[in-house]
């Protein structure tokens, strides 16, 4: 396994699973770092009333190509720690998630 090797992963249900720091509040949306254990993205939207976690599911569907509702929040609803589980059915594989979201990384 590469050294990204928990940022994205496979469920046992072929789901892809990605492992995010969310930063709030930002002046933009942007990815901002991919490191071994997960992907950073600035939100510009407020942590509350889930706003932040919507604009989140957004940014992946734009980024990725998938659509909204293949897309879930699994965990951390009100933590920046969140990870999300895309559908088996998005046709990705793991590096295709990674390949995208390095092509978009923006610090």
């Amino acid at each position: 396994p590469n050294s990204q090797e928990k940022a994205v992963t496979l469920n046992e249900n072929d789901e892809i699973m990605i492992q995010i720091h969310a930063k709030p509040a930002a002046k933009k949306s942007a990815i901002t770092e991919i490191n071994a254990d997960e992907i950073s993205i600035s939100i510009a939207a407020p942590p509350n009333e889930g706003q932040a976690n919507e604009a989140l599911i957004d940014i992946l569907s734009e980024t990725l190509g998938v659509r909204k509702n293949s897309i879930r929040l699994e965990k951390g609803m009100r933590s920046r720690s969140k990870m999300v589980v895309i559908r088996s059915d998005c046709g990705l594989t793991p590096s295709d998630i990674l390949g995208k979201l390095k092509a978009n990384v923006n610090e």
